[in-house]
């Protein structure tokens, strides 16, 4: 996040990493929702789990074309939040997920974000309904195997669980509904990477 004298302009494209799509809904930019985490540290958006969509191969064109399924509303991996941080706010990174910072950090509605004490680091109260994170932890199957020989990225080479096992693969691979949401941004997408060949 920027400061209160640098307000943040952002476009309207989503924030992506090989894995997730970070994006809001309903507004065209985040801006609005950054307004509304600027008395917070943070602003959490949450995942949304979307399985493998029955392919065993790795389809060609783009990640938000080929995965349009995905687990259900009451999924409970669905409780993992990503956070857009000032960073300079952050007392402690515990995880890859939720932070201790100075003034705490918000959801999309303004609440703050309290962990569930039955599950640290996950809060008990999410809502994707502006900002969300569409999280293709499977895609297919061929690319689940190669991002479980990689490794976990949280994980030491030397710790017990740095290969992910397959059951990984079967609790993730959820398919239940069709979400499209994400696709009102393939038009700029496409141009932008027409743009760059």
């Amino acid at each position: 996040m920027q400061s209160q004298r640098s307000p943040a302009r952002l476009n309207g494209a989503p924030l992506s990493t090989a894995t997730n799509s970070c994006f809001p809904t309903r507004e065209e930019t985040l801006t609005p929702l950054l307004d509304i985490a600027r008395r917070a540290s943070g602003l959490c958006a949450f995942w949304l789990i979307f399985g493998s969509n029955g392919l065993k191969a790795r389809p060609s064109g783009l990640c938000i074309e080929a995965f349009t399924r995905r687990a259900a509303d009451g999924f409970h991996i669905h409780h993992h939040p990503k956070s857009i941080l000032r960073l300079h706010e952050v007392l402690y990174f515990n995880d890859p997920h939720f932070f201790d910072t100075r003034r705490g950090s918000v959801d999309e509605q303004g609440r703050p974000v309290a962990l569930d004490r039955e599950v640290p680091a996950l809060p008990a109260a999410i809502s994707h309904e502006r900002i969300r994170i569409n999280h293709y932890f499977t895609k297919s199957t061929a690319e689940w195997e190669i991002k479980r020989r990689r490794g976990s990225a949280c994980k030491l080479l030397d710790d017990p669980g740095f290969f992910r096992p397959q059951a990984d693969f079967d609790i993730h691979d959820r398919n239940e509904v069709e979400d499209l949401t994400i696709r009102r941004y393939l038009p700029r997408l496409k141009a932008s990477l027409a743009a760059l060949n």
